[in-house]
């Protein structure tokens, strides 16, 4: 985690440092050594005159990590020819995950901290392409922390968007801490289970955006977005890991074979889960992806289906077959054309998918009263 020094303290002009600084927040391991003057790991460069002008980017060579993983500001001013210096230092260390296993069952460890489950082992065998999956799955399970959306919760965000995405939410195991690793996907997460395999796709979009935030360094520091894709850094190399058509760097990052659980597989895993329960932004992060691509999903299926004036009912059945896969636009038009399209739609699939189809029955009965003459409207891209 990012450990957090501050302080204040008043240095006249041939005064040194303390001699040591305050651990870090109940940690042990960041007790930096500051004596021999201005430190001898080098926490802070020379002043000099360049304190006059605010801020000053101190280099660091504390601890075997390289500077460029530790973000240090130094915020100074002068007062009466005497240096006030009033400090901030915030080092983004990687968190060190270890793994726990018992059995079929995995945890993991941050920082040497509680354990916490990742999920448990589980294989697949593809009918159709007659390969034998293996990997991970933690939904359902009382182990994993009741994370759930809540669509009431997004509504202020979202608006009715919020419930048009539940009924999927609720298909996909609604927690957002949801695992599959154990398909030809190789990586999918959240409570809409976004796809790692599908390039631009929903993953991928997620993904790019958690890149972009502060807490990268201390889960992902090899990694980073760079001219809008996924890159592994590598010494001086930036390894594309996703194309416009090719998202196997990524897979491989994430799950490198899906014939075995790989170390790298449950750290990939841990890091999001730990991540995603300590910052609720990362949360709020995978609903407005989520809520992106059914928009997404709309306009695409409005102008194959002509779906003008259908009601919110039929528009999120299309959008879970979609989103899931199950039934192409033929099959799709055909239901619409059905006495009782909402019927007809919820029959697709219906034979290989029956569990995921009853779900979503009921999580559509739950919502009529929100769903109530809700109608999609394409002038306007969106439900009235």
């Amino acid at each position: 985690m990012a450990e957090h020094i501050t302080g204040l303290h008043v240095l006249g002009r041939n005064e040194r440092l303390p001699e040591r600084a305050p651990a870090a927040r109940g940690s042990n391991r960041h007790r930096w050594d500051w004596r021999n003057g201005l430190a001898s790991r080098a926490l802070f460069q020379r002043l000099g005159s360049t304190a006059r002008s605010g801020e000053v980017e101190a280099i660091t060579a504390a601890r075997p990590v390289k500077a460029a993983r530790a973000k240090k500001k130094l915020e100074a001013s002068w007062n009466n020819r005497t240096l006030i210096n009033t400090f901030k230092l915030e080092f983004a260390m990687p968190i060190l995950f270890t793994i726990q296993r018992n059995g079929r069952e995995f945890r993991a460890r941050a920082d040497g901290g509680a354990a916490f489950f990742v999920g448990n082992q589980t294989s697949y065998s593809d009918k159709s392409s007659g390969t034998d999956f293996e990997g991970l799955y933690n939904v359902p399970s009382q182990a994993l922390p009741r994370l759930l959306y809540d669509a009431a919760a997004q509504r202020g965000a979202h608006g009715f968007w919020a419930d048009l995405i539940a009924p999927t939410a609720r298909c996909e195991g609604n927690n957002f801490l949801t695992l599959n690793t154990y398909d030809r996907a190789r990586f999918t997460w959240g409570f809409g289970q976004f796809a790692a395999h599908v390039p631009d796709g929903d993953f991928v979009r997620y993904f790019r955006d958690i890149l972009q935030r502060t807490e990268v360094p201390e889960y992902f520091p090899n990694l980073a977005v760079r001219n809008g894709r996924i890159v592994k850094l590598s010494r001086d190399l930036e390894i594309p890991l996703e194309t416009a058509s090719d998202t196997r760097g990524l897979m491989d990052y994430l799950n490198p074979t899906n014939s075995a659980i790989e170390d790298a597989e449950v750290i990939a895993a841990a890091k999001l889960i730990h991540w995603s329960t300590q910052i609720p932004a990362m949360r709020d992060l995978q609903v407005a992806h989520m809520v992106a691509t059914f928009r997404r999903l709309m306009k695409e299926s409005d102008s194959r289906l002509g779906l003008d004036g259908r009601s919110a009912a039929i528009c999120a059945v299309v959008c879970d077959i979609r989103h899931q896969g199950r039934a192409k636009y033929a099959a799709m038009l055909q239901a619409l054309a059905q006495p009782d399209p909402l019927a007809a739609l919820l029959k697709l699939g219906a034979i290989a998918y029956g569990t995921r189809i009853k779900t979503l029955r009921r999580a559509l009965t739950d919502a009529e009263a929100i769903f109530a003459g809700k109608v999609w409207n394409r002038a306007q891209g969106d439900f009235k």
